[in-house]
């Protein structure tokens, strides 16, 4: 079994308050359907988990009206253990392969989903990655340069994250006992688990963060209100 988890559980603070970023709409349908829509498509998964705030569930349900077969849980505060949250939902029935996506990242391809799909049944753990543009340096608290990183060598993490299902939740407990903070899924699993091997992601498969990330969708503000 295959179960795939979209995170829409954050706050959306960096897009300057007003409306969640996932509920803005594209094309008609509020962004978050449109990433949700392309796992429900692709055929692959058993389960599709909607990881969501506590007040925002119907709401949520509301923007995702047409596509069937989703479960909606509570997220916690923050995406670690809004991943935890999800872990453990599937505990009792517990998948071999889980591949976990942000909601903030709505055009990614089915073929991105493949890809990481495929290799994490190979390897056990695979994330999707893009070139880096920007030469990456590494700053101390002061700001001062101690690291300058080769460019060919690094590589911007994407999402969707694909691992085995019961080697992860083994991670993400470890993690909680030693009170460890990490910013994504890969860096646990490496942490813990071992070595997480890459695929070629999709250009368009941008996280919204920021209002001025809206700029190249064409997405007017003033247009877009809570659903």
């Amino acid at each position: 079994m295959s179960v795939a988890v979209i995170l829409a559980a954050g706050s959306s603070s960096r897009m300057g308050g007003g409306i969640k970023k996932e509920f803005m709409t594209y094309q008609g349908k509020p962004l978050l359907y449109h990433g949700v829509e392309t796992f429900v498509n692709t055929g692959f998964f058993d389960r599709i988990l909607i990881v969501c705030r506590g007040d925002l569930v119907s709401e949520t349900r509301k923007s995702l009206s047409g596509l069937c077969n989703l479960e909606f849980i509570e997220g916690g505060s923050t995406r670690q253990m809004s991943v935890f949250n999800s872990l453990l939902h599937l505990e009792a029935d517990p998948p071999e392969i889980i591949l976990i996506h942000d909601g903030a990242r709505p055009f990614v391809s089915s073929e991105t989903i493949d890809k990481v799909f495929t290799k994490t049944r190979e390897h056990g753990a695979c994330i999707p990655v893009e070139p880096a543009t920007n030469t990456m340096k590494i700053i101390d608290g002061e700001g001062k340069i101690v690291s300058h990183l080769k460019r060919e060598f690094t590589r911007g993490a994407q999402t969707p994250q694909g691992f085995r299902y019961k080697e992860l939740l083994r991670a993400h407990r470890a993690v909680i006992e030693a009170r460890e903070d990490f910013t994504d899924d890969s860096e646990i699993w490496d942490a813990h688990i071992g070595p997480v091997y890459t695929v070629e992601g999709n250009l368009e498969n941008d996280k919204i963060t920021y209002r001025s990330d809206l700029a190249s969708l064409g997405i007017p503000l003033e247009e877009n209100k809570w659903i």
